[in-house]
């Protein structure tokens, strides 16, 4: 049944696709808040929600994987169909197309190098992240038009049931409420297996939720029983609980399923990885055995990637168990005593898990039709095989010869029965050209040489037909690869006008950068020169003439202050600092000046913080509110009226350092006491 690409007809109609609305990102909710992926197509068109998807791709702790196809340029939608898509992938990863444009940019903007997806490729991304440093952990799934679409279908479909079986999305262990079934294998086709389950429901195997790497030819025959949970969304039958050799956990020989292995016996094993010295073979699932050199071949200049590939079946002696050690160079194939042990079944019921090659059908190589058989005439049937003619006089030979039709002797050829000295002789291929007929005189082909003829005929016009049908199948690839490459192309050209930007871009954002640094540095010249001023008119103090030039002490000390604010605060900032209305409490001027170790213009400096508001901006003054008593959740001391006692630093480090009281409520402040560290009163 031909399936629908009901995306691309609502692309046609000019609707686009209505994106899925993700909460909490691309992903939806938040893992924990569903189960289960977004069951429809997310589509990213926007710069903000491309980095948004690529912010989520490379958190941790994404929940399930994410299938990111692109849309080819000038293309409205994706390649393969969409819809059929999710039907394979529904509830084990979540499905987002990225236009080529502006989003898929800043997409590959933010993702690791070898990572991003355009141009009409699509790749599956795994919850681990092992892809970020490893691309080819994602593999890139390329597509040119719309004939690729089923192998683009096929490509994403087994990356993702990969990707889904590794995240733990299968299984118990992710729907403990599955329930347990059992069936009966009615058909295999290719990577799927289909069951009649007891209840006449159906149900599918799928290769890539069973043994990675093992098809499932070597796991499953028609007809064979077999149990394990239920997707009942899917409909997918999850097997995996039932292999006699779950994740490899189980050795041959530790379970009685295996038959076990025995030292000295030949076994079959695959393999796995090959490298110039060492060759990785395995037993079953789980269990590989790496054979060095010296155990495979005599000759230390062999290079054992020259004697194995991949995947290939071998057979191995097994010389130890604990652990276990394999080695090739004593089996013979040929000696009946080296027949390899059965391999063991992955599940219950199955084939062997590994089988040699059969070797006794060899594939036949393509030729040309076979010829009739050459008979001599004269001679009889039982005479044996002519000798072999070659081709150059087989061309001037009669079709009579090549036919097999015979006719009578002509004068002067002699007969089987006699010859110049009188025994028999068997005719040569001289004689067939002495006997031809002349050019110029060509004998009437007969009735079976028509025949043969015209099957030649016929045979060369198939082959031309064939040959046509290859021509034109050719001249359609070439076209298909030239477009791809005028796509290509055109691609090339936007990636180039865009790098351009990026390189104005950057050269601006540089010259920018390099601007605030120096502006940065004059500033901070400044700041640092008008503190060193500050610091030298603090030390300076009070001018020579501005000593006491009031006789009422309160007075002199408001004179001191409104001086020192004078001094300290920019004429610029003298509108946005003004002091603070203020009292003087009755033991403050006494305690003023009663305390040593402390100048009197450093105590007026701090009380001018402390009106402006500077002292809650410094961390050296500890401004902080006097507490009840030493404990640290203790509240602050407040006085009947309302206001606060406050205590400042007025030196620090030193022993018995001083402080400044006061007294706050709303913006009036009353100076209460300049006292020693240790003094807690108000």
């Amino acid at each position: 049944m031909v399936r629908r690409n009901r995306t691309k007809e609502r692309a046609r109609s000019g609707s686009s696709p209505a994106p899925v609305d993700a909460p909490d990102g691309p992903a939806g909710p938040r893992s924990g808040a569903l189960r289960r992926p977004p069951s429809g197509v997310r589509w990213v068109t926007d710069v903000e929600g491309a980095r948004v998807l690529a912010a989520h791709l490379l958190t941790p702790g994404r929940p399930w994987p994410v299938v990111a196809i692109s849309v080819a340029a000038g293309h409205d939608a994706p390649y393969v169909d969409l819809d059929g898509l999710l039907e394979e992938v529904s509830g084990l990863a979540e499905v987002v197309v990225l236009p080529t444009g502006d989003a898929s940019w800043a997409f590959s903007a933010v993702m690791p190098p070898s990572t991003q997806v355009y141009g009409g490729a699509a790749r599956v991304y795994p919850v681990d992240h092992e892809w970020v440093g490893l691309p080819r952990r994602s593999k890139l799934r390329f597509a040119y038009s719309d004939a690729d679409a089923r192998r683009l279908h096929d490509h994403l479909t087994h990356d993702t049931l990969t990707a889904a079986l590794s995240a733990g999305l299968l299984g118990t262990s992710h729907d403990p409420d599955a329930p347990r079934v059992e069936g009966t294998v009615r058909s295999i086709l290719g990577p799927r297996a289909f069951v009649t389950l007891d209840d006449d429901s159906l149900a599918s195997i799928a290769e890539e939720l069973t043994v990675p790497g093992v098809c499932l030819a070597r796991l499953l025959v028609v007809g064979q029983r077999v149990a394990g949970t239920l997707d009942r969304e899917s409909r997918r039958l999850d097997v995996r609980g039932a292999l006699l050799v779950p994740d490899g956990a189980t050795r041959p020989g530790e379970d009685t399923h295996l038959g076990g292995y025995a030292v000295g016996q030949v076994v079959l094993a695959d393999v796995t990885a090959v490298a110039p010295a060492t060759v990785h073979l395995r037993l079953v699932p789980g269990l590989e055995v790496a054979v060095p050199r010296d155990d495979v071949t005599g000759n230390p200049a062999d290079e054992l990637t020259d004697l194995f590939t991949v995947g290939e079946v071998v057979l191995a002696r097994v010389v130890a168990t604990a652990p276990w050690r394999l080695r090739l160079d004593d089996v013979d194939d040929s000696d009946s005593d080296d027949a390899p042990v059965p391999a063991p079944s992955l599940l219950d019921g199955g084939p062997p898990w590994l089988v040699l090659p059969d070797l006794s059908r060899p594939t036949p190589p393509r030729s040309l039709p076979v010829l009739p058989s050459l008979r001599l005439p004269g001679l009889p049937t039982d005479a044996g095989p002519a000798e072999e003619v070659p081709t150059e006089l087989l061309a001037e030979a009669p079709a009579e010869v090549l036919t097999g039709e015979t006719s009578a002797p002509e004068p002067g050829l002699a007969e089987p029965g006699s010859s110049a000295e009188g025994g028999l002789r068997r005719r040569t291929p001289l004689d067939l050209i002495a006997n031809a007929p002349r050019r110029d005189t060509p004998a009437a082909p007969t009735r079976g040489a028509l025949r043969d003829m015209s099957l030649a005929l016929e045979v060369s016009r198939t082959r031309a037909r064939t040959l046509e049908a290859d021509l034109a199948a050719a001249n359609a690839e070439v076209g298909l690869l030239r477009a791809a490459a005028q796509a290509t192309a055109v691609e090339l050209g936007g990636l180039r006008l865009r790098a351009a930007e990026l390189d104005r871009d950057l050269a601006e954002a540089l010259t920018r950068a390099e601007n605030f640094r120096t502006r940065y540095r004059k500033a901070d010249l400044s700041r640092q020169q008008l503190k060193k001023a500050e610091k030298a008119a603090s030390h300076a103090g009070a001018a020579p003439d501005d000593g006491a030039v009031f006789l009422d002490p309160v007075e002199q000390f408001r004179f001191e202050v409104r001086l020192a604010w004078v001094r300290r605060v920019p004429a610029a900032e003298k509108a946005s600092k003004p002091l603070a209305p203020y009292t003087l409490g009755d033991r403050f001027l006494p305690s003023l000046t009663a305390i040593e170790g402390v100048s009197r213009a450093k105590v007026v400096d701090v009380v001018v913080e402390v009106l402006t508001g500077d002292a809650e901006h410094i961390a050296g003054r500890e401004l902080h509110p006097l507490r009840v008593n030493e404990g640290g959740s203790s509240p602050a001391l407040v006085r009947e009226d309302g206001a606060t006692c406050w205590r400042a630093s007025l030196q620090s480090k030193r022993a018995s350092a001083r402080r400044l009281h006061y007294w706050k409520r709303g913006e009036h402040i009353e100076l209460s006491r300049v006292v020693l560290h240790d003094d807690v009163e108000p």
